[in-house]
């Protein structure tokens, strides 16, 4: 599937609708952060039909983080997705988060941070660690990759690794926030054609646990905005 294609099924989303107040808005998701999450409940929203069950057990998974790196541009927020160089690998030529997997006597966070660093080419130095999600289980590749959500005061300079990503893209949180941005996709799966649910973003079809970790983000997005973290 070209991995910026998505089936048109809904209209398209209006990222103006929320109309996001930035100072009040971070810190009502800083502090939804730390609370309790929606996790599986969430994550179901997004999950293939061959995948209905998830495994409780994660033994012989290994660690894997990504990063949700929210900055300002224009009174709005955004965050980048990354179009993974095509090749050999289960993930490679998808629509992802920037991350990978956690080396040997890192934490998560230094992954998550480190991994951006070195495929969208920028110092995650200035970063604000603003917490986590709840982990997904891939079992593709067998991971359990967890989602860490970052701040940056205005936009990095992005300078992707052509190596690892051969595009990248900015989307608009608010889209992410619209119900409508939800629609489904035709993929290749053991050698059939296979109908997934996906966000639309930015014209791109994101699926599988990228998906999956950005239903849960767009769920905590929205009841920042219920409360009353927004003008109008």
């Amino acid at each position: 599937m070209d991995p910026r294609r998505c089936n048109a099924l809904r209209q398209a989303p209006d990222p103006g609708r929320f109309s996001i107040s930035l100072p009040g808005y971070l810190d009502a998701l800083r502090m939804l952060l730390t609370g309790p999450l929606p996790g599986r409940r969430a994550h179901a929203a997004m999950l293939p039909s061959w995948r209905r069950e998830v495994p409780d057990s994660h033994e012989g998974f290994r660690s894997a983080s990504v990063l949700i790196i929210l900055y300002p541009e224009n009174g709005r927020l955004r965050f980048p997705l990354i179009e993974r160089s095509s090749g050999p690998r289960p993930h490679d030529g998808q629509i992802a988060l920037p991350g990978g997997a956690v080396e040997s006597g890192e934490s998560g966070e230094a992954a998550a941070l480190r991994e951006a660093r070195e495929e969208l080419g920028f110092d995650p130095s200035s970063l604000d660690l603003a917490g986590r999600l709840t982990p997904v289980a891939v079992s593709v590749s067998r991971f359990l990759m967890t989602p860490f959500v970052a701040v940056a005061t205005e936009r990095p300079d992005f300078r992707p690794a052509p190596a690892e990503v051969a595009a990248w893209f900015s989307v608009d949180l608010e889209e992410l926030m619209e119900e409508t941005s939800m629609t489904t996709a035709t993929v290749r799966h053991d050698g059939a054609d296979r109908s997934v649910p996906c966000f639309r973003l930015a014209g791109s079809a994101v699926w599988g646990a990228t998906a999956m970790a950005l239903s849960e983000f767009a769920e905590l997005a929205r009841r920042a905005a219920q409360r009353g973290a927004l003008r109008g």
